[in-house]
C-alpha cells in the first residue's frame, strides 16, 4: 500500500470499494488510475438481525444468554472474543467518524461514500443500540447487494416481507431476484407488493421495466404510465415508453411506435429519447414540419445532441452547420426525403 504522504501515482484518482479479504469483508481506498490500494479497513459484520444471543460485533454467540432482558455487558462472543461492552465500545468509536455521532446518519454517508462494509456494520448497530427502523433495515439489504451477499440479502427481505413490510422492501427484493438471475421471481415479488399497495409508483415503474424487458409491450406502456404520474420515477417510466416505441420503429411499425409515444402524454417533451425518435419517425413519413418541430425538442433538451443539430441543418440550411461526413441518421433523412 502507498504511503498516505506521497501521491500513488501521476494521477491519483482515490473511491472506496469493497471486497473480501481472508474469511472477513474489507472496505479499501484505491485509485482509479494506477489501481493501487491505498487503504484497508477490514471488519467484522454479522449477518443475522441483533439478537440478544448474538454479538453485535460479529455475529457469533455469547457464552451467556439472558432468560429474559438485554445480554450481560461482561458476556463475551464465542467468535470474536469481544465483550458486550467491548462491542459497543467499538461501534461508538466507529460512529465518531461521523459528525454527528448518529449510526443511520453515519451508516448512510459510509454508503454513499462506497464503504459499504463500515455502513452495514453502523446500520446493524443502529438497530441494536437505537431503534429498529425502516432506513436502518433497507441499508442493510442495500449493503448486503453491494457486497454481493445476494442469498443472505434474500433471506433476510423475504423475512421481513413475510412479517409485514414496506412496499420499498418489494422493490429492493425484486431487484435482489433480478441480481441472481431470476427474472420470474422479480416478477411474482413485484406483483405481490403491488397486491398489497396497488397505488405505488416506484412498484408499478418496477414493474413496467422488467415487463419491458419481457418484451410485454402493452402491459409495460400500461405499467408505465403508472410511474409517469411520479416526478420521482418519471424518467423511468418515460425510458420504458421510449424502448418500446424505439423496438416497433425498428421493427417498421410506425403506427405502433407513434401510438407508443403518445402513452408518453404531456410528458413527450420531456425525454430526448422520446422526441428524438419522434422527430425520426415524423421524417420516415415525410412530415417535414413535425420533423423540424422534434428536433428543435430535440435541442432544446439537449443542445449537444450532433445527429439532430445535423438533421435540422439539413431542413432548415440557416441553422448553424457542424461538420459532417454526410452519413448517419443526416444521410438516411436525404434518403426518405427523395423517396
Amino acid at each position: 500500500m502507498s504511503s498516505a504522504d506521497e501521491p500513488c501515482c501521476d494521477a491519483p484518482d482515490p473511491h472506496w470499494e469493497s471486497r473480501e479479504v481472508v474469511g472477513r469483508f474489507a472496505d479499501a481506498l484505491v485509485c482509479k488510475s494506477c489501481r493501487r490500494t491505498l487503504k484497508l479497513e477490514d471488519w467484522a459484520i454479522s449477518l443475522d438481525l441483533p439478537q440478544p444471543e448474538r454479538c453485535t460485533n460479529c455475529g457469533g454467540r455469547l457464552d451467556r444468554v439472558p432468560y429474559s432482558g438485554p445480554p450481560d455487558p461482561a458476556a463475551k462472543c464465542n467468535d470474536c472474543g469481544l465483550s458486550v461492552a467491548d462491542a459497543k465500545k467499538l461501534h461508538k468509536r466507529l460512529v465518531r467518524l461521523h459528525p454527528t455521532g448518529d449510526y443511520l446518519e453515519a451508516a448512510k454517508a459510509c454508503r454513499d461514500l462506497g464503504r459499504l462494509v463500515l455502513a452495514f456494520k453502523l446500520a446493524t448497530a443502529q438497530i441494536a443500540y437505537r431503534s429498529d427502523t425502516i432506513e436502518a433495515r433497507e441499508l442493510r439489504l442495500q449493503a448486503l447487494e453491494g457486497l454481493g451477499l445476494i442469498e443472505p440479502a434474500l433471506v433476510e427481505a423475504k423475512d421481513w416481507i413475510d412479517r409485514g413490510a414496506p412496499a420499498s422492501v418489494f422493490s429492493i427484493t425484486a431487484g435482489l431476484e433480478a441480481a441472481r438471475g431470476n427474472l420470474d421471481g422479480t416478477l411474482d415479488v413485484l406483483r405481490l407488493g403491488l397486491s398489497t399497495d396497488p397505488q405505488n409508483t416506484r412498484l408499478w415503474t418496477d414493474y413496467a421495466e422488467i415487463l419491458a424487458h419481457f418484451d410485454e409491450r402493452e402491459d409495460a406502456l400500461e405499467a408505465a404510465s403508472y410511474g409517469l404520474s411520479s416526478p420521482e420515477y418519471r424518467n423511468r417510466a418515460l425510458d420504458v415508453v421510449a424502448l418500446i416505441a424505439e423496438t416497433y420503429e425498428s421493427e417498421d411499425k410506425l403506427q405502433q411506435a407513434v401510438a407508443a409515444v403518445q402513452r408518453a402524454g404531456k410528458f413527450k417533451k420531456r425525454s430526448v429519447r422520446i422526441a428524438w425518435l419522434t422527430a425520426r419517425i415524423a421524417a420516415r413519413l415525410h412530415q417535414w414540419e413535425e420533423a423540424k418541430a422534434w428536433l428543435r425538442v430535440t435541442l432544446e433538451l439537449d443542445p449537444s445532441h450532433r445527429e439532430a443539430r445535423l438533421a435540422l441543418q439539413r431542413l432548415v440550411p440557416e441553422v448553424e452547420p457542424k461538420p459532417s461526413n454526410g452519413g448517419g441518421w443526416l444521410g438516411w433523412m436525404r434518403r426518405s426525403k427523395d423517396g
